[in-house]
């Protein structure tokens, strides 16, 4: 199953999930890379809003369920994990894997989402795959805490290398979420015990959720649109 969660209140950029990037909302970017992925059995669009849902192309894809969410799983405080369960709840089917698609995290491809998916063929004791990205300028190496007004590095011992020389780190991008369905449901978390990478392109990071993030939004999914990146 492949929930997009699609939540009406936001704080930082009022009405995110239907905003629209080179003629196609947020959300109909979600479903699309959904229904591009053959592997996919259900989709799921779930809303706290009737309004975002009416936004979504009609159903002319069997596999695709809208779902209205209680107001209570709408909130600042509201677990996404609260939200998967509720989701399965209500459909009443059996499904191995969920796959959470982040509505504000775009610049990924169905054919992503069908790999994914074959990591658990080929691990039956995986419980998770998490898309992420090599992370470059903003390495932990250049990060620092404030004390009494002064700059402490978070790892003195790489503070001075370059950047070359640094290991690698990996940044959760927000593309892909998949886990289990027991484990889900026993962990309470789409970060489970057991999981491995899904290592994506460094130019494929992109979370619209400050209004500075969609300015820089227009011009990545314009290039992601033409193959540019």
């Amino acid at each position: 199953m492949a929930l997009i969660p699609a939540r009406a209140g936001s704080k930082g950029v009022p009405q995110k999930n239907t905003m629209v990037f080179e003629g196609k909302s947020l959300i109909q970017r979600a479903i699309d890379c959904a229904k591009g992925a053959p592997i996919v059995d259900k989709i799921v669009v779930n809303s706290d809003d009737q309004n975002i849902l009416d936004t979504t192309s009609e159903l002319r894809d069997l596999r695709i369920t809208k779902q209205l969410r209680p107001h209570y799983l709408g909130n600042d405080n509201s677990s996404i994990v609260d939200v998967a369960i509720h989701a399965i709840e209500q459909l009443n089917e059996d499904f191995d894997i969920i796959v959470l698609l982040q509505v504000t995290s775009p610049l990924r491809s169905s054919e992503d989402l069908d790999e994914i998916i074959t990591f658990f063929d080929n691990d039956e004791k995986l419980e998770g795959v998490i898309s992420v990205v090599p992370v470059e300028d903003q390495h932990p190496a250049r990060m620092y805490n404030i004390e009494d007004n002064r700059l402490v590095p978070l790892n003195t011992k790489s503070e001075n290398k370059h950047r070359q020389n640094l290991k690698k780190v990996f940044l959760r991008n927000g593309c892909f979420y998949a886990i289990k369905t027991d484990a889900l449901l026993k962990q309470k978390t789409f970060m489970p015990e057991y999981k491995k990478p899904f290592i994506m392109n460094p130019e494929h990071l992109l979370n619209i959720d400050s209004p500075r993030d969609v300015i820089i939004g227009k011009a990545l999914i314009k290039s992601w649109d033409n193959k540019e990146i």
